[in-house]
């Protein structure tokens, strides 16, 4: 029985990490904590995930059999032919959504399945862009609300580029921050029904609960979504970066974009931070150059109507005043001793019932 239990739990955990590939609230919050230098993705690690790289016992199915098996596709049987089992970097690149990059001739790179991550697989753009360079006004609106569109982007040399209408919009997550201060600022107000506050995000407490956001299912069928709403803190000190990750028909990995603010105008242009504009636009447009789809309609997201009200007259960004973080606390510290108390009488129970008891722990 209590293998089955455990076999009942095991794929419970495991159902829920392949829907978090779909839905990123289910992400690890680490995710989106502060920076320790530790890999925040499997992308940092899967180019060293290599079975062999030749046609080995190593890297054969049935693994390590050096024989020939007969490969059958239904009643169309192929002797005599060697199958060759794919790369463990194979297998957990193709989990995000695999697909083929190009190089600047327009031909597929390989490996053509995600086995690597790559930088700005999405870009943040102002919502006033052009659709097919994400050229823009990269200037936040201190103290207001500020409109933004999120779209896919494959990094050069692929000539895909920004927002190419063949390239998905899969997954998406962001955060801002003060790069003076390195805080985590404003808050996300409005961001259709395709994505949630990542409370995550906010790991010290410090910010609002709608300081980040993430996909909460596929977040877009287009290449982009357009029409998120920001609010802008009144007072900062130094740029503003938006960071986060994304995944897109062309790749996935970490996106980072700075825009400049109504009192700091030292931001890198995008050129030089990576944007790089859909040159097929042009040549077939057709097949190539996407509209802008604005967000479904929605709710604003939990907290924000606190976080405008605070950050539009300069507010620091603190979620809960002194009495209640006071609250919170005592709170928590009672169901902690709730649920320690009620472990521990089980346990003590099944200690009492077995010698074997502490082995099953």
């Amino acid at each position: 029985m209590r293998f089955a239990a455990v076999a009942v739990l095991s794929l419970g955990l495991l159902s829920q990490t392949i829907h978090a590939f779909t839905n990123g609230t289910l992400l690890p919050s680490y995710i989106c904590n502060d920076i320790d230098g530790y890999p925040k993705s499997a992308g940092t690690l899967i180019p060293y995930l290599i079975l062999g790289t030749a046609a080995d016992n190593y890297n054969q199915f049935p693994p390590g059999n050096a024989t020939k098996p007969i490969i059958a596709f239904g009643d169309n049987v192929v002797a005599g032919v060697t199958a060759i089992a794919p790369t463990a970097r194979a297998l957990l690149g193709a989990f995000h959504n695999g697909g083929a990059q190009l190089d600047a001739n327009g031909n597929v790179i390989t490996p053509v399945v995600y086995e690597t991550a790559l930088k700005n697989p999405v870009w943040l753009a102002p919502n006033i862009s052009n659709p097919t360079t994400g050229a823009g006004d990269y200037t936040i609106k201190l103290g207001q609300l500020n409109s933004f569109v999120v779209a896919a982007h494959c990094p050069s040399p692929d000539p895909r580029g920004y927002n190419n209408v063949g390239v998905a919009l899969d997954g998406f997550m962001a955060y801002a921050i003060d790069t003076a201060t390195g805080q985590r600022i404003g808050a996300w107000v409005n961001v259709g029904p395709t994505m949630s506050n990542f409370y995550a995000c906010n790991p010290q407490g410090t910010s609002f609960p709608s300081v980040g956001i993430v996909h909460n299912q596929l977040a877009s069928g287009n290449s982009n979504v357009a029409g998120l709403t920001w609010m802008a803190p009144a007072n900062v000190k130094g740029t503003i970066m938006f960071k986060g990750a994304g995944c897109s028909d062309c790749g996935f990995g970490p996106f980072v974009v700075i825009y400049n603010t109504t009192a700091n105008m030292t931001a890198p242009s995008v050129a030089a931070q990576g944007l790089s504009p859909n040159l097929l636009a042009t040549t077939d447009p057709a097949n190539n150059v996407a509209a802008y789809v604005p967000k479904d309609a929605a709710a604003d997201l939990p907290g924000s109507a606190q976080a405008m009200a605070a950050l539009s007259v300069g507010g620091t960004g603190m979620t809960y005043t002194p009495a209640q973080t006071g609250g919170i606390a005592i709170a928590g510290a009672a169901v902690g001793a709730i649920v320690v108390g009620v472990a521990m009488f089980f346990i003590g129970r099944r200690s009492g019932m077995t010698s074997k008891g502490n082995v099953l722990l």
